[in-house]
């Protein structure tokens, strides 16, 4: 994942003001953060070439769905990880979890049009 996104997420995620509270699961408060956050650094990386090969509906409808699958994919421990993290290499698992979003998001998405 690249540093911007990443950034995003932090600061989506301490923006929220949602604290690690040591259970797995990721409450509503914190995934609407991380949402946000991965939304929008989708958005900002998205290449120039690719949003104009696709579109800027089919990008957003991506960057939708690849923010939605990691919001639906990562743990508690993921969180807690990114907010002491200096880099994303830092989070146990969550290069796996950017993988597998983008992966479901570009088939569904992606590369349809192309």
């Amino acid at each position: 994942m690249d540093r911007s996104i990443y950034v995003g997420l932090v600061l989506a995620f301490s923006i929220s003001g949602s604290g690690a509270v040591g259970r797995e699961s990721v409450e509503n408060a914190d995934r609407v953060a991380i949402q946000q956050g991965s939304f929008e650094g989708c958005l900002e990386k998205m290449p120039a070439e690719v949003r104009a090969r696709f579109g800027r509906l089919a990008t957003g409808r991506f960057c939708s769905c690849y923010a939605s699958k990691i919001a639906d994919t990562i743990t508690r421990a993921q969180i807690d990880a990114m907010l002491k993290a200096n880099t994303e290499d830092d989070i146990p698992g969550y290069a796996e979890v950017m993988k597998n979003a983008r992966r479901v998001c570009e088939r569904q998405y992606m590369t349809r049009w192309g």
